[in-house]
């Protein structure tokens, strides 16, 4: 089907893309002095007083920016360990509220039955004397008994 709003919705979208791309180097700049100069001040401040290392340039800032972020992982997720997704608790907020829809579903009984799972599994991930003394696998079912 054709949609006569869409040619106008279209040259909108394409307008503000172009606007975009034509601001975003500016923006750019203006970020990276920013950001070279913060750099460049907090380490001239800090450093030769506390460690008594030289003074750095803005562009050996910038130099040291860009290894941090190379090394540490850079803008969320823009690199290394942030980039992997290893160690992160929540994927995304998505999960989260799934979670909580069933959770708030479930009867008092399911809750109690799954917080007394729960505690078995960390007690068997703990090993703590609670439990079953730590000789199963977190996932494991408990012993019966």
């Amino acid at each position: 089907m054709y949609d006569p709003d869409f040619r106008d919705y279209a040259r909108h979208r394409t307008r503000r893309i172009v606007t975009f791309l034509m601001f975003a180097p500016f923006f750019i700049a203006i970020f990276a002095t920013v950001f070279g100069f913060a750099v460049k001040a907090l380490w001239n401040w800090l450093m030769p007083l506390l460690f008594g290392l030289s003074a750095i340039t803005f562009w050996q800032a910038w130099g040291l920016l860009l290894l941090s972020w190379i090394l540490l992982g850079g803008f969320r997720g823009v690199g290394g360990y942030a980039r992997s997704g290893y160690g992160r608790r929540d994927r995304g907020r998505g999960d989260r509220w799934e979670r909580w829809r069933r959770w708030r579903e479930m009867t008092p009984e399911q809750r109690a039955a799954l917080r007394e799972q729960l505690d078995r599994c960390w007690e068997q991930a703990s090993g703590s004397p609670g439990g079953s003394g730590g000789s199963g696998s977190p996932g494991a079912p408990a012993p019966e008994g």
